[in-house]
């Protein structure tokens, strides 16, 4: 973690204005304290001097972000997601009020922000060299004749920016970023794949950090496990004569925290379910953002495991990717799409999707028309027999590859071609899954 946002988390007296945009710099600020406590940044304000309770309850109840000069820098803290008030009438005690935010902000001066708006929001992820294909350093070593080595130099550079557009005047940027701290003797070379959300005009925090939170949720269903950011940086809307002499450092918990109940991947020098050039690149990264704001009952299925854990019974897992399949599949029977249209009676949802994915899913579950039938009469079952004798490892089983039915069907879809299929079916992460269900369909 960057010292500063460290030293910022760790505690710090600020002056606080909780509505920037409509208040006098010089003035309407309060006094209070900011300090991360259990996962989230609490920001706690004093109530303003002279006040009357009619004033201080109307401020802004959850304001877009609130601004703060800490005894480090000037600060944005944002992703607001509580506020509690304690109004003490007779002065005994202090009033307060007390934010919780899940993003931070700092190092730069409040007297040259603009406005709360953001330019640039970018995340580092260490440990993504292979799975990008964009390296950060190179190393030469000498060895001498003995066959020892007696020198080792490393170079950094960040590789060449890749871009894609996302909207008019945003687009996506994926490329590396170095930096070497430490003293002299005990020196650190930090080369992440870096994530940049950039837009022409300033913008609201959350169109920046949807991007890079879709990007890493992609990223943690190759890893299987949660791939957690360390640090980032943020360029603000300030005013025209400012001139900032670093770039203001980013935290977000969404990025940088480990949600409770998710697991993280076991080693980053593990193979991938897929690699970035296998989904398209740049270019399939932008898709993916497209793909899951539009469609996100579908992709949901495949990322909130990493967001919100994956201790749901087997039965609430074999439901939820039923309903994406469900709706992904009829959502393009609804736009009149060849491959979504029945060819005959009881020619279930599964039963389509798995005949559009093709011979790597094929070739993955055995029998893709009997694992369709068995898979589709399963879903019905678990929603309306109640009375239903069944066995959980079987369910277990075919929510865990219908699962991998619809990565290879949305990842395909941003690819543009069947590379995603073959790469997550003929898998080692995924070749036990596939032996057991073959097994089980008799197709072994």
């Amino acid at each position: 973690m960057d010292e500063l946002i460290e030293d910022s988390l760790a505690g710090t007296m600020a002056s606080i204005w909780p509505n920037f945009e409509s208040t006098r710099l010089g003035e309407d600020f309060v006094p209070g304290y900011v300090r991360l406590e259990n996962d989230v940044l609490a920001v706690h304000a004093l109530k303003p001097r002279n006040a009357t309770l009619r004033d201080w309850n109307n401020v802004q109840q959850l304001p877009e972000a609130i601004v703060a000069a800490t005894e480090q820098s000037g600060s944005i803290f944002f992703d607001v997601v509580g506020v509690r008030d304690k109004d003490i009438v007779g002065a005994t005690r202090a009033s307060t009020r007390h934010y919780r935010t899940r993003g931070a902000v700092v190092g730069f001066r409040v007297d040259e922000l603009r406005s709360i708006k953001i330019r640039r929001m970018t995340a580092y992820f260490p440990g993504l060299t292979r799975w990008s294909g964009m390296s950060g350093a190179t190393h030469r070593h000498e060895v001498g004749a003995d066959g020892r080595p007696t020198s080792w130099s490393t170079t950094v550079r960040a590789a060449p920016d890749r871009e894609a557009k996302l909207s008019a005047g945003r687009k996506l940027v994926i490329s590396t970023h170095w930096s070497v701290t430490g003293a002299d003797d005990d020196r650190r070379i930090f080369t992440p794949f870096s994530v940049s959300s950039m837009s022409a005009k300033p913008l609201p925090w959350h169109d920046h950090l949807w991007p890079l939170t879709t990007i890493q949720d992609l990223v943690s269903l190759a890893y299987e496990g949660f791939v957690t950011a360390d640090g980032g940086v943020a360029e603000l809307d300030l005013t025209n004569t400012a001139t900032p002499r670093t770039t203001p450092k980013l935290w977000s918990s969404q990025l940088m925290q480990c949600p409770a109940g998710v697991d993280t991947p076991n080693s980053m020098n593990e193979i991938p379910m897929f690699y970035l050039e296998n989904i398209g690149g740049i270019n399939g990264l932008k898709r993916w953002v497209t793909l899951t704001e539009l469609h996100g009952r579908a992709v949901g299925p495949l990322t909130s495991r990493y967001r919100i854990g994956s201790g749901a019974a087997v039965e609430s897992r074999l439901n939820d990717v039923a309903v994406g399949i469900e709706y992904w599949v009829n959502y393009h029977k609804k736009q009149k799409t060849a491959w979504a249209t029945p060819n005959r009676n009881k020619d279930f949802q599964p039963e389509r999707l798995a005949r559009h994915v093709g011979k790597p899913f094929t070739d993955f579950v055995g029998d893709p028309v009997r694992w369709a039938k068995l898979f589709w009469d399963r879903y019905g079952d678990l929603k309306h027999a109640s009375s239903l004798q069944y066995d959980g490892y079987e369910i277990h089983l075919l929510a865990e590859s219908g699962l991998i039915l619809l990565a290879c069907a949305l990842l395909n879809r941003i690819a543009g071609s069947k590379n995603p299929s073959r790469m997550i079916c003929e898998g080692h992460r995924n070749h036990n899954l596939g032996l057991e269900m073959r097994r089980m369909l008799g197709a072994e």
